[in-house]
């Protein structure tokens, strides 16, 4: 058993990766987006998908997810591999190496300062393992709407006219 998970995820790490890209523009400052994206808490008051994240944000920290996902609700997890406060937060998951054998994500959401008065959003992943060619259309269609549909939530928390989060 060893020497096939061994052998799997060698063949796993030759998969080629599948990229979804996605970004806004947002009139708001890296530490007011940065104060939405890090407060997991309060994810299921705007993300369209994420009813639920919960763990702390510290690099190697584990992160759960619920997730709405094509009408069903999955459990995810992930381990938190960077925090560059006020910049940027990247999650990889999977948190057992057999299910990352067959699929797996390293997601990051990057701020960029784009002038005095906003900022851009990159919500990109890479998916990679067994399973992740086959997903592909999925991924960078279905995937990449969900995307750009959290990243039009979050403009929209960011932007609030009354400057509540």
């Amino acid at each position: 058993m060893v020497v096939a998970l061994g052998t799997a995820v060698a063949v796993a790490a030759t998969v080629e990766w599948v990229t979804v890209d996605t970004s806004i523009d947002i009139t708001a400052s890296n530490e007011t987006v940065w104060s939405i994206v890090t407060d997991f808490r309060a994810y299921d008051e705007w993300h369209p998908q994420m009813t639920a994240v919960r763990g702390a944000l510290d690099a190697g920290a584990r992160i759960d997810f619920t997730a709405r996902v094509g009408g069903d609700t999955r459990a995810l997890n992930a381990r938190i591999e960077r925090v560059l406060a006020p910049r940027e937060i990247c999650w990889v998951g999977p948190v057992a190496t057999a299910e990352r054998v067959l699929f797996r994500g390293r997601h990051c959401l990057t701020i960029e300062p784009v002038d005095g008065s906003r900022v851009r959003l990159i919500n990109r992943e890479r998916f990679g393992g067994l399973l992740a060619p086959a997903l592909r259309r999925y991924l960078t269609h279905d995937v990449a709407d969900a995307y750009r549909a959290a990243n039009v939530a979050l403009k929209a928390r960011a932007e609030r006219p009354d400057g509540a989060l």
